[in-house]
């Protein structure tokens, strides 16, 4: 956590090509996958999420997916 914040920057380790999984924010679902090149978050909530994902800050809002 940042400032309030999810923060998501995953590393995976070298044989995996890709990680996906359920997590609980302050009450809301989120799908995080990440893979080599890119990762996503997806809000399944009903309120906005603020993530900084790989560095950058965005808001994910309920039912929106987002990749960085």
């Amino acid at each position: 956590m940042v400032d309030d914040e999810l923060r998501v920057d995953p590393k995976l380790p070298g044989a995996w090509r890709r990680v996906s999984f359920p997590l609980m924010w302050r009450g809301q679902p989120l799908k995080v996958t990440a893979e080599r090149d890119r990762v996503t978050v997806e809000n399944g909530g009903t309120a906005p999420v603020r993530v900084t994902l790989r560095g950058g800050k965005a808001t994910v809002m309920p039912g929106e997916r987002i990749e960085a």
